[in-house]
């Protein structure tokens, strides 16, 4: 479901902006994504800061906990009295809200907004670096610390490869390779955690 409103969202924005970039972006987003604190970017201290409190969301509140239950075993969550239903909206809605932020950042950053350009494959991207910092595909498993310790390494992976001026497609090629041992990684770790259990 997730995968077809993507498609079809960019599908309209494709239509709506027929493919062209929307250039001039100026004044609050341009403020925002190009601004620097004692010559640290903001969207770097936006970014910590927002992980710092989904961390203390996850780790240490009781809704915190329930979302982890309802991605583990919503069954038993359902039977412990958490409303799972209530907590996948939740987070959902979330993941939208923050999505949206971290468009606003990007936006401001490039000055440029484009439907065909910008942002393409970064889905996978994301994906990538949550398998890599430890979340399991199945769900119930992983920690934010671990997320941005992945979203770190494949930006070190990204950035060194293109300070060693490697072509972009062969940039993609290793990336791909990566989550792909991530995903393997991630399927021999269930499969263990199944056997033992």
């Amino acid at each position: 479901m997730t995968l077809v409103t993507y498609t079809v969202a960019q599908g309209v924005t494709l239509a709506i902006t027929s493919g062209t970039s929307i250039t001039g972006i100026g004044g609050l987003f341009g403020d925002i994504g190009q601004t620097y604190v004692t010559q640290i970017p903001l969207p770097l201290i936006l970014f910590v800061v927002v992980a710092a409190i989904a961390w203390f969301f996850l780790e240490r509140t009781y809704a915190g906990r329930q979302v982890y239950a309802v991605g583990g075993n919503p069954e038993a969550a359902r039977l412990a009295g958490i409303r799972g239903d209530r907590r996948i909206v939740s987070m959902y809605v979330t993941s939208s809200l923050l999505s949206a932020f971290a468009g606003i950042m990007v936006l401001g950053r490039m000055g440029v907004g484009s439907a065909s350009g910008v942002g393409v494959g970064w889905e996978l991207s994301a994906i990538a670096a949550a398998v890599i910092g430890g979340v399991s595909l199945v769900g119930g498993q992983g920690r934010i610390v671990g997320i941005v310790a992945g979203t770190v390494l494949l930006e070190l992976i990204n950035n060194g490869l293109t300070t060693l001026q490697i072509n972009s497609d062969y940039t993609n090629i290793v990336l791909g390779c990566v989550l792909g041992l991530a995903i393997t990684a991630d399927r021999l770790r269930a499969r263990s955690v199944t056997k033992r259990g």
